[in-house]
């Protein structure tokens, strides 16, 4: 995995652009954004944002709590689990976190699959939580403790 910077954005959002499987459109679509809010998403400094060797994975870690030791992980697109364990234990370690949570749309079965393949759990649904693709869609929440494993 590497983290990714500002510099990395315009070819990361161009090469969304250009992919067959209308990523960008999947990437607006599953965080709810418009164009100019899914780079600024990418830009967020106060993120850290990788990818995986083919670029075909993104992770974004936020909301670093230290005070609870916790942190989000947000998924985006395929990968294999163990880079992200490997990404995970590292950023786990550094920053004395104990558990990790991740937020998806029921529609994100790559990811979730990819979360289950980690060892998180199905936490929580929020019935209606937020507006996406036209209408108020359910959140999953999912998370696993002991995040430094």
């Amino acid at each position: 995995m590497r983290r990714l910077t500002s510099a990395d954005v315009p070819a990361l959002l161009a090469r969304f652009e250009a992919a067959a499987d209308g990523s960008l459109v999947a990437l607006s679509t599953v965080f709810g954004y418009s164009r100019s809010e899914l780079e600024a998403w990418l830009r967020d400094p106060a993120s850290l944002l990788f990818a995986d060797a083919d670029g075909g994975l993104l992770v974004q870690v936020a909301d670093v709590d230290r005070g609870n030791a916790m942190a989000r992980v947000q998924l985006c697109g395929r990968g294999e689990a163990a880079p992200v364990e490997g990404l995970l234990a590292a950023l786990g370690s550094d920053f004395g976190l104990e558990r990790l949570y991740s937020y998806l749309f029921p529609w994100e079965s790559d990811e979730r699959a990819l979360l289950l393949q980690l060892g998180c759990l199905h936490e929580a649904t929020f019935r209606e939580h937020l507006y996406a693709r036209g209408g108020y869609q359910d959140i999953e929440v999912y998370g696993r403790l002991e995040a430094c494993r």
